[in-house]
Formats: C-alpha cells, sequence, structure tokens
C-alpha cells in the first residue's frame, strides 16, 4: 500500500528544520554582543590536606585545627571510618562566609564513602577571615569537628 509522499520525507524534512534551529543556537541577537563568561581566578595558594579519620580511637579530623590564608585550597581526604563529610551549617563562621558558601554549594558537602576520595574547598579572597567550624554530619554525636582559622 503506498503512502502519501509526505510521510516519506518527513524525516528528512524533521532533521534539516532541527539543522536550521540547532545553527541558530548560541548566537547573540543582531545588534547585540555576547558577553564571554568569567574566567576563574588561577590557583595560586598553598593546599593543605586534611585527613577524614575512623579508627579504634574514635572518628576525627586530623589535623582537627588549621591555619590558611584566604587563597588556599584546603582538600578532605576520606581515609577510613566513612562515611564522612564537611558540614558548615549552623556552626560558628565568620557572619558573611554563610552567604559564600551557600553561593558555592559548600555549606553541607558530599558524603565521601570510600577511602582516596577526597572534596576541596578553595576559600577564596572572597572569604572574610575568621574561624570557620565544622563537623562530620554522621560523626557528630561521636565529637567528629574541626576548624579552619582564615588569615589575610
Amino acid at each position: 500500500m503506498n503512502q502519501p509522499t509526505f510521510i516519506h520525507h518527513l524525516p528528512l524534512a524533521l532533521g534539516a528544520a532541527g539543522l536550521l534551529f540547532l545553527a541558530g543556537c548560541g548566537k547573540a541577537p543582531e545588534g547585540t554582543a555576547s558577553t564571554p563568561a568569567p574566567t576563574p581566578e588561577p590557583f595560586t595558594g598553598e593546599v593543605h590536606e586534611v585527613k577524614m579519620r575512623g579508627t579504634a580511637k574514635g572518628f576525627f579530623y586530623e589535623p582537627e585545627q588549621l591555619t590558611i590564608r584566604r587563597g588556599d585550597k584546603v582538600r578532605f581526604l576520606m581515609v577510613d571510618g566513612g562515611p564522612h563529610n564537611v558540614d558548615f551549617a549552623n556552626q560558628k563562621i565568620p557572619g558573611t562566609a554563610t552567604a559564600l558558601l551557600e553561593k558555592d554549594g559548600l555549606v553541607t558537602g558530599v558524603l565521601l564513602q570510600a577511602p582516596g576520595q577526597a572534596a576541596e574547598i578553595i576559600f577564596t579572597k572572597h572569604y572574610p577571615p575568621g574561624d570557620y567550624h565544622f563537623l562530620c554530619t554522621p560523626h557528630a554525636a561521636l565529637g567528629m569537628k574541626g576548624m579552619i582559622r582564615i588569615v589575610l
């Protein structure tokens, strides 16, 4: 049985329409300039490592306290006894830092499950100096807490 001609050409017509649509994507309207995305600042700080531990001694960050400069990176490394995370929610931190941590999606970090997994935080120049207290949500009742002091 013969089908109407337009059905035979429908896939070709839809494909051509899709190509025309895609060709116009990403272009700024005539008479306007497109603004490129801002380039992130290159990392030039120091890297500090904090081990996330769970042993017969207990659950703890190693070191428990750390002093860094603005622009430094803190790498939280899951060593044993997980899952672990870094949670700044409802902890003592400089007032304006809460909004920055929220904007950067860092208030409550992801749960690290396996040894060797890591989470990194770069405390850019926008973070105010002060003490940033944090804890491990699964082990808060067991006293797993820490503090990062940011200095100028």
